[in-house]
C-alpha cells in the first residue's frame, strides 16, 4: 500500500471533513499530470529508493495534490466566471461538466470482462467477414497476427487486474527463450513508448515546461506500455488507455496510413451492428 496509517487517516478525515459533498483526491487526469512533470522534472530510472520510505511517499502525494492544482487551473481557466451571456454561461458549464467527468473516468472499465471478449469476438470473427483483408493489413502494420497481438494484450492485462501483485509490471527477461519470445517483442516495439520516448512526446524537444501547455493523451493510446530503457521491464502507465486500445485500437492501427478509411468504417459498423445483435 502507498499510504502508511497515518496518512490514510488523514485523506480518511479530509474526505468526511464535508459529507454532504463527493470528493475525489485522486483521479485519472491528476495522475498523467504527475507522470508529464515527472518526466521533465525527475532523473528517472537513475535514482535508487531512498532510505525513508516515508519521506517518500509523503513527498509522492504533496506532487499529487501539486499537480491537480496544475490541471485544474489550466483545464477550468475561466470557466468559474460569467461571460456575461446566459447561453455562452450555460454553454461553457457543458464543457466544465465533461471535463470533470472526463478527469475521473472510472477504472471500472479496466475489469470489464465482456468488453474484452467481445472485442475479441468482433476483430477475430465479425470484421473480417466485412473487410477480408483486415487481418494481412493489421499483420503488415504491426508485425504480428491480430490473434499474437491480443494474447500479448492478455498477458499485460492478466497482470493489470491482478489484485495479488502489488505492482502490475512485465519481467520481460521471463519472456526470453519462450516461443512467445519473438511476438511479445514485435508487440512492444509497436505499442510501447521507453521513458525518453514518452517525455519527447509530451514536451517535445524545444518546448518550455509549462502549465499552460496542454496535456497530449495521444502518446498513452499510440502507445500504452512503457517500457525501460534497458528493456527489462514494462508497465502500463494508463489503464483506460491500455483497454481502450484493446477495443478500439485494432480499427485504428487498420486506418493508420489508408486512403481508403471510409470502405474500413463502414465495414466496423456492420461488424459492430451483427455483434450488437448477437447479444
Amino acid at each position: 500500500m502507498i499510504f502508511n496509517e497515518t496518512q490514510l487517516r488523514a485523506l480518511q478525515n479530509f474526505t468526511r471533513s464535508n459529507p454532504d459533498s463527493f470528493i475525489t483526491v485522486f483521479f485519472r487526469s491528476q495522475l498523467l499530470e504527475t507522470i508529464r512533470w515527472v518526466l521533465v522534472s525527475a532523473d528517472c530510472g537513475k535514482k535508487q529508493p531512498g532510505s525513508n520510505p516515508d519521506n517518500e511517499r509523503t513527498d509522492f502525494l504533496k506532487s499529487l495534490l501539486i499537480c491537480s492544482d496544475l490541471w485544474g487551473s489550466r483545464a477550468f481557466k475561466g470557466m468559474t466566471t460569467s461571460l456575461g451571456d446566459v447561453r455562452e454561461d450555460r454553454r461553457q458549464s457543458v464543457v466544465f461538466f465533461r471535463r470533470s467527468r472526463e478527469s475521473a473516468t472510472s477504472l471500472s472499465i479496466v475489469h470489464n470482462y465482456s468488453t474484452v471478449v467481445r472485442s475479441w469476438d468482433i476483430y477475430q470473427d465479425l470484421f473480417p467477414k466485412e473487410f477480408p483483408r483486415f487481418g494481412s493489413e493489421f499483420a503488415k502494420r504491426v508485425g504480428i497476427t491480430y490473434r499474437d497481438f491480443c494474447y500479448c494484450q492478455l498477458l499485460i492485462w492478466s497482470n493489470l487486474i491482478n489484485r495479488e501483485k502489488e505492482w502490475a509490471h512485465i519481467d520481460i527477461s521471463t519472456i526470453q527463450g519462450h516461443p512467445f519470445q519473438s511476438s511479445f517483442e514485435a508487440y512492444l516495439k509497436h505499442q510501447s513508448n521507453t521513458v525518453s520516448e514518452l517525455r519527447e512526446c509530451l514536451w517535445p524537444e524545444g518546448s518550455s515546461p509549462s502549465s499552460n501547455i496542454p496535456m497530449k493523451l495521444r502518446p498513452f493510446y499510440d502507445h500504452p506500455v512503457l517500457v525501460t530503457e534497458d528493456r527489462k521491464l514494462a508497465v502500463v502507465l494508463d489503464p483506460i488507455a491500455f483497454v481502450e486500445s484493446m477495443t478500439a485500437g485494432p480499427l485504428f492501427i487498420v486506418l493508420s496510413g489508408t486512403k481508403n478509411q471510409g470502405e474500413i468504417f463502414n465495414a466496423f459498423g456492420k461488424a459492430f451492428d451483427v455483434g450488437i445483435v448477437k447479444l
